[in-house]
């Protein structure tokens, strides 16, 4: 059985840490280059788009995980506000959003409805940042885990990322089609380099540096039944 000496020799073989320079916070999204661009852009040929995001809403994306709830939506001015307000009155609500409302609506015809969402924001389809997850209390290329605080990611946080934005040639790599199962692949069952360039080859795709890879494992589906988010994954 590996031990974390294994863990960390494998860590040092494949890590990126110092390959674009010490102060670097993006990691591997530096391949995709301006030509890479470029590139993806000339690919498109039909315009179709196919969104990849789960359902946004109490009914999940959570399911069975209760770590971490669903979305909350609640209105904060509808439409029976406004004729609460045109009925009663804000002296009656006395309430001082009510009586602002009364402001804004006393002299003409337009309404507004408002909302607000609460949530975790792993409560929806996202993009982790390089500072979610760290061992031995470092973050990616060395920055120290304390980095992080209560006001957010000093180093390495998903705002580093939108600076840049991504754009690029996506590849879909489909494992439960190659394993020849049904919904999702069994735990216990880590997809090797090997079989992902299996799957290249059998579907017709090559990858090349600054692609964007889709590895369809069937994890959704298990999450949803069981919470568990560990498996199945790359080993």
């Amino acid at each position: 059985m590996a031990d974390w000496n294994d863990f960390r020799r494998v860590a040092d073989d494949v890590r990126n840490w110092g390959r674009w320079g010490d102060d670097d916070e993006l990691g591997t999204l530096n391949l995709i280059t301006d030509d890479k661009v470029q590139q993806a852009a000339g690919l498109v040929k039909h315009g179709k788009v196919f969104p990849l995001g789960v359902d946004f809403g109490s009914s999940g994306p959570q399911g069975a995980f209760h770590f971490r709830q669903n979305p909350l939506h609640l209105m904060t001015v509808d439409g029976g506000d406004a004729s609460t307000l045109a009925e009663y009155g804000p002296p009656w609500l006395k309430n001082p959003a009510a009586t602002q409302l009364s402001k804004y609506w006393a002299n003409g015809p337009m309404r507004f409805n408002d909302d607000v969402i609460i949530m975790p924001l792993q409560a929806a389809t996202q993009w982790d940042a390089l500072s979610h997850v760290y061992y031995e209390d470092k973050l990616y290329n060395g920055f120290p885990a304390d980095s992080v605080t209560s006001l957010g990611a000093y180093h390495c946080g998903i705002d580093k990322v939108d600076g840049k934005g991504i754009i690029s040639r996506g590849v879909l790599l489909d494992i439960v089609r190659l394993r020849g199962v049904e919904t999702f692949c069994e735990l216990g069952e880590p997809i090797t380099p090997a079989e992902l360039d299996e799957a290249a080859r059998t579907q017709g795709v090559t990858v090349s540096s600054g692609d964007v890879v889709l590895v369809r494992t069937g994890w959704w589906a298990r999450f949803q039944q069981t919470g568990n988010g560990a498996e199945p994954g790359a080993g």
